[in-house]
């Protein structure tokens, strides 16, 4: 996610595996969420500023959905059949209320910097919307986006 060349690191990392060997990578892929605007407003918002300040920064936060290919590029043998899950949590649990507003703490400062936000709006959006939304949540909620798990074989030489 946060390589220039995604490709490029592929082929380098590979050139350190023994022939046969596995090289296995878990990203994300941003645009793909295990919820919606209508059932968890607040969060869906929040998830979708994240994306905003990675792509911002140069980061590539949908690179999971690219693993298969770049590893083929890469002229590793990918598996044809990646893993993909969430990582839900029961609601009204603080923990998912926690997970997901130390998130917004650590991203505050780029959120500011690219003009996304400011700290009194992320402050209020986090501590009384997303917090309000989550706590009274029923069901699962996500702790993460959705994350692929590709794994590729060093060809043999």
């Amino acid at each position: 996610m946060f390589m220039h060349d995604p490709t490029e690191a592929l082929r380098l990392f590979a050139e350190r595996v023994r022939p046969g060997g596995i090289l296995a990578f878990c990203e994300q892929a941003a645009s793909v969420t295990a919820t919606t605007e209508n059932t968890q407003p607040a969060l869906a918002a929040l998830l979708a500023l994240f994306t905003s300040v990675f792509q911002r920064s140069g980061a590539q936060p949908d690179i999971g959905t690219e693993l298969y290919s770049r590893m083929r590029d890469a002229g590793l043998q990918p598996h044809p059949r990646p893993l993909a899950e969430f990582v839900l949590h029961p609601a009204h649990d603080t923990l998912t209320y926690r997970r997901w507003a130390q998130f917004a703490r650590s991203m505050l400062p780029k959120i500011v910097d690219y003009g996304l936000g400011t700290e009194e709006e992320i402050r209020h959006s986090v501590e009384h919307n997303l917090r309000d939304e989550l706590l009274a949540a029923t069901g699962l909620v996500p702790l993460s986006w959705l994350m692929i798990s590709q794994w590729a074989r060093v060809p043999a030489q």
